[in-house]
């Protein structure tokens, strides 16, 4: 799963980076989605539950058609060449048969899944972040995607800044 997001943000990274504006690339429509919640410098504790509240791209002859929301340990951003980890929560539709919760429970990393063992943090920066799918009244060849993220606080006890 974080491999396919790998790929969805090197090619989103053409429609956000400065340098792809310069050359003519920058999104022909309106501002990205927002997340509401958890907003940025939130402390969320392992297997605490928080508010989650994202926002989708929407404007005349535009459609949010799904989105997923991630807890990633890198900022999103591509190229991808690190080792990036994190936790999948979900994959949404906004206003219609699979709507987002209103809440999320942030994992606990201490605990092992799968085949990985678990590990402790204290304090650490993730990133939340929407990758969002929309559509617009254009031909075109697949959806249209757009990537929002706050910086978040996993396991932390002040605010961020």
């Amino acid at each position: 799963m974080l491999a396919l997001l790998a790929l969805v943000l090197a090619f989103t990274a053409l429609f956000v980076s400065p340098s792809a504006a310069a050359v003519g690339l920058a999104p022909r429509y309106g501002a990205q989605g927002t997340i509401g919640s958890p907003a940025n410098g939130t402390n969320i504790m392992p297997g605490a539950p928080f508010a989650f509240l994202y926002t989708p791209r929407s404007d005349y002859c535009l459609v949010s058609n799904n989105f997923t929301v991630w807890l990633l340990t890198s900022p999103p951003s591509s190229p991808f060449g690190g080792d990036m980890t994190g936790h999948f929560f979900g994959r949404f539709a906004y206003s219609t048969f699979d709507p987002a919760p209103s809440q999320l429970t942030m994992p606990d990393f201490s605990q092992s899944g799968a085949f990985s063992a678990g590990a402790n943090a204290s304090a650490q920066p993730m990133y939340f972040a929407v990758l969002e799918e929309w559509g617009s009244c254009d031909p075109a060849l697949g959806s249209h995607f757009s990537l929002a993220a706050n910086h978040i606080i996993y396991n932390g006890t002040t605010a961020a800044t």
